[in-house]
């Protein structure tokens, strides 16, 4: 979860100064009486150097990296504590039938929380103390982001040990299907 977070974080933040060019200024340039061109400038370094921040953290919780994970559990708490400030702009937007503004808040108040708890959490502590970067790239489809999950033109089913994954299971003390059975050669 905090992988995707901070992915769409840097995903946003990085089109927002290349879409402030099609459908208008930035919103700061109407607080500033600065030439539009370096408002325009300053928007994208501001936003991109911002974006390549969360690009990090998420690559950061998804290859292992121990710093990351406090600074994570911080950023989101801080988070869930900056979306009360958007209750009333979320209620006034309601009272006038614009719903866009409960994107914002749900993410702050239910997401963040949720992804600073799993990261609290005993078993997530004992995952990054343990596990080195390439082994979590290992578990996590490799060194792109894109590569994730699924590679095209590979059979989903099976491990990467060639046996397909409904498969009797090896051992006798798991149930054949339970998701929390990892394949004795290969995980």
């Amino acid at each position: 979860m905090a992988v995707s977070f901070d992915w769409g974080l840097t995903v946003e933040l990085l089109l927002i100064p290349i879409l402030s060019i099609f459908l208008g200024s930035p919103v700061f340039s109407k607080q500033t009486t600065v030439d539009s061109k370096f408002t325009l400038i300053i928007s994208f370094l501001l936003s991109w150097a911002i974006a390549a921040l969360f690009g990090v953290f998420g690559e950061g919780i998804r290859r292992g990296w121990r710093w990351t994970r406090p600074v994570q559990i911080v950023g989101n708490t801080i988070g869930f504590l900056g979306g009360f400030a958007l209750l009333v702009p979320v209620w006034n937007g309601i009272k006038v039938g614009s719903f866009w503004t409960l994107v914002p808040a749900f993410i702050l108040l239910v997401i963040s929380p949720l992804i600073a708890w799993r990261l609290s959490r005993p078993e997530t502590a004992r995952w990054f103390n343990s596990v080195t970067s390439v082994e979590a790239r290992k578990r996590h489809g490799g060194s792109h982001p894109q590569w994730h999950r699924h590679q095209p033109g590979s059979d989903h089913r099976r491990y990467r040990c060639g046996q397909r994954r409904d498969d009797d299971c090896r051992d006798p003390g798991k149930q054949r299907g339970d998701r929390r059975y990892r394949h004795s050669c290969c995980g």
